[in-house]
C-alpha cells in the first residue's frame, strides 16, 4: 500500500504545483493593474474568502488529518490520513491503478478522480489554500508596510496602451526599462526583508 499511496502522492503534488502556480500568476497579474489602494483592497477580500474556504474544508475530518503536514512533500503517508478513511475508502486508494492518474484531466476537471479517490480533489484544493494564505499574507504585509507604501506611489506600474494583445497563449512578459527596474527594486527589497 505504502507504494501505492506515494505514486498518489507525487500525483497529488504536481496537481499542487499546478494549482498554486495558477493562483500565483493571477494574484501577480492582477497586483500589476491595480492602484495601491485597490491592492490593499483586493488583498484583504481575498485572504477573507480563502480562509472562508479553508475553513469549510477544515470541517472534514480526513482534510483535519493532513493538516499539521501541509507543508510536508509526503503528507499522505506521513499524516494520520490512511487512518481516518473508512475500510473502503482505504480499498480504493491501496487498489488504485497510478498509471491511470493523468494531471491534465484533474487540471479539466479537479473533481474527476473523487470516485476512485475519495477527498482528492479537497485535499488538493485544502494544501494549495493553505499555501496561497501565505502568500496573500505576505503581499498584504508588503503594501501595509510605509516604506513599501510610498516607493509603490512614486513608481506605480502603468499600462501601456499601445501595446497589441498577444495571439499566442504563453507567458511571455515584455516589459519596458522602467518597469523591468521597477520589479527589479521591488525583488532586491523583498529579498532582504
Amino acid at each position: 500500500m505504502e507504494a501505492t499511496i506515494r505514486a498518489i502522492q507525487n500525483r497529488i503534488n504536481e496537481c499542487i504545483r499546478h494549482d498554486y502556480w495558477f493562483l500565483e500568476n493571477r494574484i501577480f497579474l492582477k497586483l500589476q493593474y491595480f492602484s495601491e489602494e485597490q491592492s490593499k483592497s483586493f488583498l484583504n477580500q481575498e485572504l477573507a474568502d480563502t480562509t472562508d474556504e479553508l475553513a469549510n474544508l477544515h470541517d472534514n475530518t480526513v482534510i483535519q488529518s493532513i493538516t499539521d503536514y501541509a507543508e510536508n512533500l509526503d503528507f499522505l503517508w506521513e499524516s494520520t490520513f490512511i487512518e481516518t478513511l473508512t475500510s473502503s475508502e482505504k480499498k480504493k486508494y491501496a487498489n488504485f491503478d497510478t498509471s491511470t492518474l493523468d494531471v491534465k484531466q484533474y487540471t479539466t476537471k479537479n473533481d474527476s478522480y473523487d470516485e476512485a479517490l475519495p477527498y482528492f480533489s479537497q485535499i488538493v484544493k485544502f494544501i494549495v489554500l493553505s499555501k496561497y494564505v501565505l502568500l496573500l499574507n505576505k503581499k498584504a504585509e508588503y503594501y501595509q508596510s510605509p516604506k513599501i507604501s510610498e516607493e509603490v506611489k512614486k513608481m506605480s506600474i502603468e499600462p501601456i496602451s499601445d501595446v497589441k494583445p498577444q495571439i499566442k497563449q504563453t507567458f511571455e512578459c515584455h516589459f519596458d526599462d522602467r518597469q523591468i527596474e521597477i520589479l527589479t527594486k521591488i525583488l532586491e527589497k523583498q529579498q532582504h526583508v
